[in-house]
């Protein structure tokens, strides 16, 4: 007998479960599930009917139950919130919904040899995934991503490395993506929720998600039952927010594998959102400990444009195992074939049916559907370059769209316009057809295995070349007519489906001049603010351009096109397309300029001095606009407190510290009301990177925790990241090095989910910063040069003084040839960035001390005469970077014994003892300025004070936890007590360990300099 439903068929006689003509793999045990389920339509099946039923009175937990309720419900393709077939009845137990008609198997059907989807050939490939299923059961969980070209079998892959890990024994979730951004937030991450909740009880679930379920909730707020809540979770696509869902899911999937192995498998990731691809590095960094194995599929062309499945394909995230996929070989098609044809078939007609599908299994399937059109000659060996693959494969799959009648044929056309994935409800708007009539033809095109439905009213193709097929047989024109169509579809959906605004801008653009141009450039603008809001940079820059592009072809309002190049410019920046910014920028400073355009123009600049390319720094053309700029607004509103905060910033290199602190304390007064919040986050950025301290009080950590609050009020994830950035280099600063590293995991964590370049560039930075201070000195010099490639390309010059600066530092703790290779590449960058700024006060004291770390003592003697008189008096206030060239100067007089100089400083010094020299966003440490003002006091003779200085170092590295100076201190101060051998000699025996510990090679050196005793390791 056959049972039909919807656009399946279930063969009882045969043993076979279908979906038009495609045969569908389940295991015995799930198949005679839905059949037991099919037979009882429309009435309660208890767990209790079941286990006598298909599992014949055995012994079966609850979750095996689960797991094959689950997977008849992949089988079926349906999603358990919106069940087409089998409803879950809470508690009780299941009912199949569908409209079941049963009729005789057909005398063909009867004797029509069983087409199997086999799985042949992939031993290589079965094997890795093997050993990361072995290592998942060790306790050692992993990430495999599988990917290859549409219909290399990627999914028949997967589901087979499924099939096995349930007869191990693990727990098995299946999710797939959807095209485009119109899925769910974090999508497929809810279906697998779901579908593990099919599999447990309450009582599990509710203790799994015990303090996660307001985050849980937020992503899957039908799970309210079965997690006990009581309360619904809200959506907040902030960057702390969404921060906080990815720790909930990979916290609530890291208990669930420590219940029993659990194996999630996530299709098409290259369709996911950027929230739910970082969710796969967020598990991937924290899976190690754990039974948990992700099997995820993508395909390779779209996937490496997505930055998370990028890196993992580079294996740059640890836990992650790629797998690539290519057409079968020639011996595995063999067998293939003769597992699935009666008559076994010749070599040069398997050799021609392997050539003309290069192997992939979704042509050679369609192939194995018509034998008799197979050509049954070999291509030759001599034989030149064959037709393409899109050409032999829209012979081979045109033969299946040939069955279809006209109408579906033409309505299906509009759906290849409308993409891979299609609503139906859209489609039946822009066909103008019933509903009932699309879904009449939608079916046929199902049976005819040319479609497959998905949840939520959509339908997919069932092979992404039938969709290519399609649209490459229309007509230019008669494309942009269906487009037009669809785009006023899709805008009809806007209220309901906001996230709907990029296919409708897509759709409008593609239609021109088949849609208004007005319609065109508004949806692609609020396409691109949508795009932009989901952190996917990219997409949105992509939008705005084709909004300018459209502005382009008619006359537009000089203040709207430099509003849109603003955005462009912004988007391109954060997106670290830092050369298209700095070019759009380039062209809205000038066109607002020109129109007298001055809040959007400062708003510009601001934009454009992030970048620290050199022109913006040095230019006196820069300079001159934005002295031109302020010279025409005429009161001192929040316009003129922007442009006076931009001018602080933009000539940084070459105006005194305190003239440009008058400058930004002028603006942030101008704005202290905050009736402006978006000024006044401009204005605090630009008076944190004018890098000086305020004489008046104003602490520059109260700023930055301020421009925290606004960032995060105006929900703006990047000025968020900066704000951080500030927060960590000001704690440091102070020598809180507990709350210094939180906030540096805080800037981390949030600059994986909004993925910004200047964000992962900074991230880099502040890890060679910690390993300096943890005094790993050789992996901090590594992963310094790595971030000065990366961010040399990125923010110019500045990312060189960073370098140099923390290349020096390395320089100095290290003794011998390593040393010398890193001092002649810090002199090397210096003379580099002298060439731009000749009077940059901090690259002169880099040369003077490395020239002495290299043993030219006269060089730097000679600099030190010349800086050092008696007058001498450093930049004040005494801003980041003129301190470190301050405590530079200092390190030189106390390496020469030069107390003349030592004395002046001393002076200078002593006001900011409580605070450490740090630059570069804390990547350049230098010490507390203590342990300076006792090596200063010990070239003087004054060896109680610069016991008292060197003992409070001691205490402040400590506190900051700056392994390399604290062994320093130890060292300088058991010298500071020459007449107390009882406590100065565990000093040295302390430093020396360290020294010892870390490497510190140079320190060591001057231990057996000095005759200090060696001490066992």
């Amino acid at each position: 007998m056959l049972l039909r439903f919807g656009s399946f068929q279930i063969d009882e006689q045969r043993f076979e479960l279908r979906q038009g003509e495609t045969l569908i793999n389940v295991q015995p045990r799930v198949f005679e599930t839905i059949l037991f389920l099919v037979k009882h339509n429309n009435r309660l099946v208890t767990k209790e009917q079941l286990i006598e039923g298909p599992w014949g009175g055995t012994i079966v937990s609850d979750t095996a139950l689960s797991q094959a309720i689950s997977q008849a419900r992949a089988a079926l393709g349906e999603d358990p919130r919106r069940p087409q077939f089998i409803e879950t009845v809470r508690g009780r137990g299941f009912r199949f919904c569908g409209e079941l008609i049963e009729a005789p198997p057909s005398n063909e059907a009867a004797t029509e040899p069983p087409r199997l989807r086999p799985f042949f050939g992939r031993q290589r490939e079965a094997e890795r995934l093997q050993v990361a299923a072995n290592e998942a059961r060790a306790g050692h969980g992993n990430v495999v991503l599988i990917h290859g070209p549409a219909g290399v079998g990627k999914t028949r892959l997967a589901q087979w490395f499924a099939t096995q890990q349930h007869d191990a024994g693990s727990e098995i979730c299946w999710g797939g993506c959807r095209e485009g951004q119109a899925a769910p937030p974090f999508w497929p991450w809810p279906e697998l929720l779901h579908r593990y909740s099919e599999m447990h009880d309450a009582g599990t679930l509710e203790r799994l998600a015990r303090g996660l379920q307001h985050d849980l909730l937020a992503v899957a707020p039908e799970l309210r039952e079965a997690f006990g809540a009581t309360s619904l979770g809200d959506w907040d696509e902030s960057p702390r927010r969404t921060l906080s869902l990815l720790d909930a899911m990979a916290g609530f999937l890291r208990r669930a594998s420590a219940d029993a192995p659990l194996t999630l498998v996530l299709e098409d990731l290259h369709l996911a959102d950027d929230a739910a691809l970082s969710l796969i590095e967020v598990i991937a960094r924290s899976i190690a400990d754990t039974e948990l194995l992700v099997v995820g599929t993508f395909r390779r062309a779209e996937g490496v444009a997505r930055s998370v499945l990028r890196s993992a394909v580079d294996g740059s995230i640890p836990h992650v195992t790629t797998i690539a996929l290519e057409g079968l070989p020639f011996d595995e098609v063999r067998q293939w074939l003769a597992a699935t044809t009666t008559t076994p078939l010749p070599d040069t007609v398997v050799e021609a049916l392997h050539f003309s599908t290069e192997g992939l299994p979704v042509l050679i399937e369609a192939l194995a559907n018509n034998p008799p059109d197979w050509n049954a000659s070999a291509p030759g060996k001599g034989r030149g370059a064959g037709p393409g693959l899109s050409d032999r494969a829209a012979q081979i799959l045109g033969r299946r769209l040939d069955q279809l009648d006209p109408d579906t044929l033409l309505l299906l056309q509009t759906a290849a316009v409308c993409g891979e994935e299609f609503p139906v409800s859209v489609l039946a708007s822009a066909s103008n057809e019933p509903l009932h009539t699309v879904l009449t033809h939608l079916d046929h095109a199902t049976e005819l295995g040319v479609l497959e439905p998905v949840a939520h009213g959509s339908r997919r193709f069932a092979h992404a070349l039938h969709q290519q097929l399609l649209y490459r047989r229309l007509a230019a024109r008669e494309r942009r007519q269906r487009h037009a169509l669809l785009a006023r579809a899709f805008a009809d959906q806007l209220t309901q489906r906001p996230e709907s605004v990029v296919h409708a801008a897509h759709h409008f653009l593609e239609a021109l001049p088949h849609a208004s141009l007005d319609e065109a450039l508004y949806y692609a603008q609020r396409a691109a603010d949508w795009a932009r809001a989901q952190h996917a940079y990219a997409r949105a820059a992509e939008y705005y351009q084709r909004a300018l592009d459209v502005l382009d072809e008619r006359s537009a309002d000089p203040l709207q096109y430099a509003e849109l190049l603003l955005a462009l410019g912004h988007t391109q920046f954060v997106a670290g397309a830092v050369d298209d910014a700095s070019a759009t920028l380039d062209r809205s400073v000038e066109l607002t300029r020109h129109h007298g355009c001055y809040d959007l123009f400062c708003r510009a600049i601001s934009i454009w001095i992030q970048l620290h390319r050199e022109s913006a720094l040095i230019d006196p053309n820069f300079h001159a606009r934005v002295a031109e700029a302020l010279a025409n607004v005429r009161e001192k509103d929040v316009t003129f407190a922007q442009l006076q905060v931009a001018r602080a910033m933009a000539m940084a290199w070459i105006t005194p510290a305190s003239e440009r602190t008058q400058w930004a304390q002028e603006a942030l007064a101008l704005t202290r009301s905050r009736t402006n919040p978006r000024a006044r986050l401009n204005v605090l950025r630009g008076a944190l990177r004018c890098y000086t301290r305020f004489p008046d009080g104003i602490s520059r950590l109260a700023l930055a925790r301020e421009l925290l609050g606004l960032a995060q009020l105006l929900r703006s994830p990047e000025n968020e990241l900066e704000a951080r950035q500030w927060m960590a280099l000001f704690l440091l600063e102070l020598g809180h090095g507990d709350e210094y590293a939180q906030q540096v995991s805080d800037h981390a964590q949030r600059a994986a989910v909004v993925r910004t370049a200047q964000g992962t560039w900074t991230t880099q930075v502040h890890r060679v910063g910690q390993l300096f201070l943890a005094g790993d000195l050789s992996a901090s010099e590594r992963i310094a040069r790595e971030a000065a490639a990366q961010g040399e390309k990125l923010l110019g010059i500045t990312a060189l003084v960073h370098l140099v600066a923390q290349l020096l530092q390395l320089g100095v703790e290290l003794h011998g040839p390593d040393a010398e290779r890193v001092l002649e590449d810090a002199q090397a960058g210096a003379k580099r960035i002298l060439v731009v700024a000749p009077s940059y006060h901090l690259m002169l004291t880099v040369q003077a001390r490395a020239a002495l770390a290299h043993g030219q003592a006269g060089d730097a003697q000679r600099y030190l005469a010349s800086v050092v008189q008696p007058s001498y008096v450093p930049p004040e206030p005494l801003d980041g970077t003129c301190l470190i060239a301050l405590v530079n100067i200092a390190a030189m007089a106390a390496e020469l014994g030069d107390a003349d100089a030592a004395a002046v400083l001393v002076e200078h010094l002593e006001p900011h003892d409580g605070l450490h020299a740090v630059s570069g966003t804390g990547s350049v440490y230098m010490g507390p300025a203590s342990y300076w003002l006792g090596r200063l006091c010990l070239t003087l003779g004054r060896h109680a004070r610069a016991a008292a200085y060197l003992e409070c170092a001691r205490e402040a590295c400590r506190s900051s936890g700056a392994v390399t100076y604290r062994a320093w201190s130890e060292y300088y101060l058991a010298r500071s007590l020459p007449h107390d051998p009882t406590t100065a000699g565990p000093l040295f025996e302390s430093a020396q360990r360290t020294a010892q510990r870390f490497g510190l090679t140079r320190l060591l050196a001057q231990l057996r300099l000095d005759g200090v005793t060696p001490v066992a390791k």
